[in-house]
């Protein structure tokens, strides 16, 4: 019961509040908590509520809010792939047969060297990362990639550096 009021009567902070946007919005407090989970994920709850200047029961209830509606998907470390020795990578585009993207998709989830795949629109079917540590396996797997049941074609973008990276990116 205490903790229940606290939280009710925490304000502490502007943005603290349910105060929240139309529809599936988040609220200035959940952007100031994402923005410090997506530096730090190890950071404690204890000290984002310091730097907040919120209850932490604040912001434990926020990141299992944010969790149990899959806005956060999990935690885990930021890899750089570069510093892991894979230094060839490329954006494919994949061309599928008509009626069979769903297939190739599958295909390539589980395909070794493919990092990341998206479904786009535009004249391509998809797009993927590739990562690399030799010039001989990334030739092996742009070769396997364009074998694949029902590919058509594939386009390769050799990346030449990574700029900013996805954890990079701050919403809000």
């Amino acid at each position: 019961m205490l903790a229940k009021a606290a939280l009710k009567n925490d304000k502490r902070a502007p943005g603290h509040g349910v105060r929240k946007k139309r529809g599936n919005m988040l609220s200035e407090m959940d952007y100031k908590i994402l923005e410090s989970l997506r530096n730090d994920s190890r950071e404690s709850y204890r000290r984002i509520a310091r730097r907040l200047k919120v209850h932490p029961a604040t912001v434990i209830r926020r990141v299992r809010e944010m969790e149990k509606g899959g806005l956060i998907a999990g935690f885990g470390v930021k890899l750089d792939y570069q510093k892991m020795g894979y230094e060839f990578m490329g954006l494919v585009e994949i061309y599928a047969e008509s009626g069979h993207v769903r297939e190739v998709e599958q295909h390539l989830r589980a395909h070794a060297g493919v990092v990341e795949l998206w479904d786009v629109t535009g004249d391509v079917d998809m797009i993927t990362l590739i990562a690399c540590k030799t010039r001989q396996e990334f030739n092996k797997v742009i070769k396997s990639l364009s074998r694949q049941p029902h590919v058509e074609r594939t386009v390769t973008n050799v990346v030449l550096d990574v700029i900013k990276k996805e954890w990079e990116f701050a919403p809000g």
